[in-house]
């Protein structure tokens, strides 16, 4: 295979079975050309360890692939706004219970208070 890099930080951006160096950039499987192409390193004839994706990986000669530590994933719009929906779910559940407790608590602690209140009160102590 054929890995294309971006020379300003080895990040991979496509993986091809051809690259052709074109008048107007790099050509990669006969499909697409990438212009500008004095900005991309080409190396040809690599093997690529399965689960190296574009974006996701670095590639260079003298260090081979490595994790892009700047990668994030793609996660569509609708998939964000499922997740913020469930984690809006999970914050007002949440929320539900702390204050169902704090009730509760409420509840302990002035019953604690009156307890003591009584007992310095002397209430419940017949002589």
């Amino acid at each position: 295979m054929n890995i294309l890099t971006r020379k300003e930080d080895d990040v991979i951006v496509y993986v091809a079975k051809t690259t052709e160096t074109v008048i107007n950039g790099i050509l990669v499987d006969n499909d697409m050309v990438f212009g500008n192409a004095d900005q991309y390193n080409v190396f040809e004839d690599v093997t690529v360890p399965e689960g190296v994706e574009q974006q996701a990986y670095k590639y260079t000669s003298t260090g081979g692939f490595a994790k892009n530590a700047d990668y994030v994933p793609y996660v569509s719009p609708e998939e964000k706004v499922k997740q913020l929906e469930t984690d809006l779910i999970n914050s007002k559940l949440a929320m539900a219970e702390l204050a169902e407790q704090q009730e509760a608590d409420k509840l302990n602690n002035q019953l604690a208070l009156a307890e003591v209140i009584e007992s310095i009160m002397g209430g419940g102590t017949a002589a």
